[in-house]
């Protein structure tokens, strides 16, 4: 999940943007006060998207809250990435890799996906690049993406997961 500063930068650099771009439409089409109404329109728009954006970020977060109240077993490490778990179908979410299991969830899209994967059901995992590769032991793949791919493959080699 994104920051909520983070969401106010971005939707105040879009909200820049939106209003350039509208500025040279306006004066390409001879509209008189073209400046103002530039401005407004981008002040409009970022305020607009930070409103939407906030509401959808503490909602995401209320999710996966309740996601890691169900949690059994202690978490050792959470990473957002993006994976495919079998079914082509790429999504975005959190993986919990937990002391006795790994726990997938994503909301980016109709219907939610969640699963627990347990540690005896995983047969291996593999790291490269970026990516890491699980393979369990009845022959359902999972690939991810991960930003900390390496920090996360030293704490499953560190805490005997491979």
């Amino acid at each position: 999940m994104v920051e909520e500063k983070t969401i106010v930068k971005l939707s105040a650099i879009t909200g820049v943007l939106f209003a350039a771009l509208m500025y040279l439409v306006l004066v390409f089409v001879k509209r008189a006060s073209a400046f103002w109404m530039a401005i407004v329109a981008g002040a409009l728009f970022a305020a607009c998207l930070v409103i939407v954006l906030v509401v959808y970020n503490r909602g995401l977060k209320k999710k996966y809250a309740a996601v890691e109240a169900e949690l059994t077993s202690r978490v050792m490490y959470i990473e957002n990435g993006n994976f495919e778990y079998g079914d082509g179908k790429i999504r975005n979410g959190n993986l919990y890799f937990c002391e006795d299991d790994l726990v997938i969830a994503s909301f980016d899209g109709k219907p939610y996906f969640t699963v627990k994967i347990e540690k005896g059901d995983i047969s291996r995992i593999e790291f490269e690049s970026g990516c890491m590769t699980l393979f369990t032991k009845d022959n359902h793949a999972l690939l991810a993406a991960l930003p900390d791919a390496d920090e996360i493959a030293e704490m499953l080699k560190n805490t005997g997961w491979i």
